[in-house]
């Protein structure tokens, strides 16, 4: 899997690239360039993500979608919020190093229950 970050989107967010639909919601521990990240929890998203960063217009994507597969007690989860542990640099196209998985089945009991 490779790291790629979206500055206008929000200055802390970074995409994944590669690997399986949705694997960030498992990952518990991964490494880029020797930093440590650590999967707290899952992500309520909020509206920030609707509003166009060039000309600050609000719209309704990309939360309509996600409404429909991704809500639960009227929240929308979508990526993970996460701490790190070192400092260091990371940048487009790093390599993500993932060191384990958490389990699926018991992540969504924890979420939607």
């Amino acid at each position: 899997m490779h790291i790629c970050f979206n500055i206008l989107l929000n200055k802390n967010h970074a995409d994944i690239t590669g690997g399986k639909p949705f694997e960030e919601d498992i990952l518990e521990h991964f490494t880029i360039n020797n930093i440590n990240f650590y999967g707290v929890k899952l992500c309520a998203r909020c509206v920030t993500t609707t509003i166009n960063q060039e000309n600050a217009i609000k719209g309704k994507e990309p939360l309509k979608t996600l409404a429909t597969y991704r809500m639960h007690k009227n929240k929308i989860y979508f990526g993970q919020n996460l701490l790190h542990h070192r400092e260091g640099i990371i940048k487009i196209d790093d390599l993500i190093e993932v060191k384990k998985r958490k389990n699926r089945d018991e992540l969504l009991l924890k979420t939607y229950n």
